[in-house]
Formats: structure tokens, C-alpha cells, sequence
């Protein structure tokens, strides 16, 4: 699928493509929508760089304990190699 914004949206905006997209990203994220690696690649930004944003606009991390015990299983099959 295709989306065009004409760039005089974007300018009566003050955004560039690249703000734009990190918006999309972000509001996608805070609806549970995109995972953070998701919403990273959406906006063309690293994870890390992606935290940084959440961090800035004080938007929480949507992580369920399962992910967590999921990340911890990984770290320690990983630290047994």
C-alpha cells in the first residue's frame, strides 16, 4: 500500500518525512499496534534511538511480563554459549 502526503501537508505541518513517519511510529506504538522494533524500522531509526523518543515524549514501554521472562530466557540460553 501507498501513501502520499503532498509535501504542502507537510510544510503547513512543520514536519519532514522523517517527522512524520516517527509520529506514525509512535502513535502506532502507544495503540499497542508496532512493537518497538517495529515502530524503529517504520520510522528508520535504531531501537536505541527509538527508546530515545518514547523517553523524550514520557511514553511508557508496552512490555508484558511475558516479554520480559522471554528476554531473560534468551540472555541466559546466550550467556551459556
Amino acid at each position: 500500500m501507498a501513501l502520499v502526503i503532498s509535501d504542502e501537508l507537510l510544510k503547513q505541518a512543520c514536519l519532514s518525512e522523517k517527522e512524520l513517519m516517527l509520529e506514525i511510529a509512535l502513535v502506532f506504538y502507544q495503540r499497542k499496534k508496532f512493537s518497538i522494533g517495529l515502530a524503529a524500522r517504520f520510522a528508520g531509526i535504531s531501537i536505541r534511538q527509538m527508546h530515545e523518543e518514547l523517553s523524550k515524549r514520557d511514553i511508557p514501554l508496552n512490555i508484558s511480563p511475558e516479554d520480559v521472562l522471554e528476554d531473560w530466557q534468551t540472555i541466559n540460553q546466550r550467556l551459556a554459549q
